[in-house]
C-alpha cells in the first residue's frame, strides 16, 4: 500500500485550512477558506484524481494504522 501526502503550501510556507472556514481555528486563526476562490475546474479534477475515491483508501489507511497502533 501507498499512503500519498498532498499538502497545500503557500509561497510563505503556511500549511493551513486551506478549504474551509472552520476547519482549522486553532488560537484564534480566523484565515480558513483562503483557498477556495482561486479553485478552478482543473484544480478540483486534478485534487479528484490525485485523492481518489475517498472511502476506498480511507479503509485501507484506516486498517494499515490500526495495525501499527496493536
Amino acid at each position: 500500500m501507498t499512503v500519498t501526502v498532498i499538502s497545500g503550501v503557500t509561497l510563505d510556507g503556511v500549511v493551513q485550512a486551506p478549504a474551509r472556514p472552520d476547519e482549522d481555528t486553532r488560537d484564534g486563526f480566523t484565515h480558513g477558506g483562503w483557498a477556495v476562490p482561486y479553485g478552478d475546474e482543473a484544480a478540483t479534477a486534478a485534487w479528484g484524481q490525485a485523492i481518489g475515491p475517498v472511502s476506498e483508501q480511507h479503509a485501507q489507511v484506516q486498517a494499515a494504522l490500526e495495525g501499527l497502533t496493536q
